[in-house]
């Protein structure tokens, strides 16, 4: 019985833990989303496949949209952030625009390469945030 007590408070204790440290670090919804819209873009143009890219780039402008209207978190410098959303944006736009204007692939891959970088640039701030956060926590 003790070990089953101790198996649960054991648990319980992980749990809290997981669910403490995802508020410090923090779980960026909007972050999430963009990165997997864009993961899924990024590699069927790996192999060759712009079909989900062309298909479905409004839900990459929407996500894009999205994480600029969200709520930065706490840690993160509003200011580079709003302006690093918006260059991210403004990359989603341009990649649309190569889409409907029908450029050929190359530019289209050119274009999705641009939303990427930008996107690292997004995840940096955001991510060198997180650390700063954490680590002023655990000092």
């Amino acid at each position: 019985m003790k070990k089953i007590f101790a198996f649960i408070a054991f648990i319980a204790i992980t749990a809290s833990a997981y669910s403490q440290a995802n508020k410090t670090t923090g779980s960026w919804a909007e972050l999430n989303s963009f990165k997997n819209i864009l993961s899924d873009f990024t590699k069927a143009s790996k192999s060759g496949d712009l079909k989900p890219i062309k298909t479905n780039i409004e839900s990459l402008i929407n996500a894009a949209v999205d994480l600029y209207k969200a709520e930065v978190p706490a840690g993160v410098d509003a200011t580079q952030m709003k302006a690093a959303t918006v260059t991210l944006a403004n990359s989603c736009k341009e990649l649309y625009g190569s889409i409907s204007l029908e450029q050929p692939d190359t530019e289209v891959k050119q274009k999705l390469s641009v939303v990427q970088t930008a996107f690292n640039d997004v995840s940096k701030l955001y991510s060198t945030a997180s650390k700063s956060v954490t680590k002023s926590k655990t000092n």
